[in-house]
């Protein structure tokens, strides 16, 4: 048994779906899943962690909270159980761009279905920088600009009942 209320849930099918090779030792994929969950850790946020092909698992279902740091990658069957939590109450964190890609390859209206937010897919590179609405920056890197990387895809968010919190240079 644990104490935690959050659940952080790496799905290790979407990290098959990232191109991206990190400067500083790995996957970029595997880094986003391992610096959100090392970050939570110096919060001091207690979770416990999980593979998301788990989650179907009814000990696994009792959290408030569940995090996930790279779900692009959204089948049915993954919309199912996402959809079964929703329908008991909890609450979910995404990160990076959750929904994106399905098997029938990129998806906007899947993004709505996996988060209830409308955006829009941008075939545009971002910085790796991003500037918070009350104008603080923030970089995912200590010296962004010396490893010159660019995300891709990038979202737009056009749901106008969401928050704006921060956006990305093109």
């Amino acid at each position: 048994s644990s104490s935690a209320d959050v659940a952080f849930v790496a799905d290790w099918e979407s990290v098959y779906y990232h191109g991206v090779q990190a400067a500083y030792g790995g996957p970029g994929a595997y880094m986003g899943i391992n610096y959100v969950a090392n970050e939570l850790k110096h919060a001091g946020l207690q979770f416990d962690a999980y593979s998301f092909a788990d989650l179907d698992n009814p000990a696994l279902q009792n959290y408030k909270l569940y995090i996930f740091p790279q779900l692009a990658f959204m089948t049915p069957e993954k919309l199912a159980l996402l959809n079964s939590l929703r329908k008991v109450g909890k609450s979910f964190l995404f990160l990076g761009t959750p929904g994106w890609l399905t098997p029938n390859g990129q998806d906007a209206e899947s993004i709505f279905r996996t988060t209830g937010i409308q955006a829009e897919i941008l075939h545009a590179k971002s910085s790796v920088t991003t500037t918070l609405t009350d104008g603080s920056v923030m970089d995912y890197f200590e010296k962004p600009s010396e490893i010159g990387w660019k995300h891709s895809p990038v979202l737009k968010i056009t749901d106008h009942q969401a928050t704006l919190l921060g956006t990305v240079e093109l």
